[in-house]
């Protein structure tokens, strides 16, 4: 089990390497293959987000983090909501590292830290 923080690629890897494929996937995708992969790991990290629940562990990156190169971290879900105006294609869920709250629904989204 991983404690609150940031934590290394390799360390997010392990935890779920297609969020890790994702997230750095965000960017330019050239060929069709890296279309493909980036699309699969989606469908992955979609699929779960209706599981997550409040005080779970997750993987994530860090709110203020740069695009091309994301901070991996491990976070606690803070709450999950899902029958409200906000939640269009999925749960409106926050995330805490313990000194902040952020929302992760939408382009970071957050997968479970098995």
């Amino acid at each position: 089990m991983h404690a609150l923080g940031p934590i290394t690629r390799e360390q997010a890897i392990e935890i779920d390497g297609l969020y890790v494929k994702f997230r750095e996937g965000c960017g330019a995708r050239q060929t069709q293959e890296d279309s493909d992969a980036y699309w699969a790991a989606f469908e992955h990290i979609h699929s779960v987000q209706n599981e997550l629940h409040q005080g779970q562990l997750v993987l994530t990156v860090a709110l203020d983090c740069d695009r091309d190169k994301p901070q991996f971290i491990v976070a606690q879900v803070s709450s999950v909501k899902r029958n409200c105006i906000q939640a269009v294609d999925g749960p409106v869920i926050r995330v805490t590292d313990g000194d902040m709250s952020w929302r992760v629904d939408g382009a970071n989204y957050c997968v479970p830290a098995r």
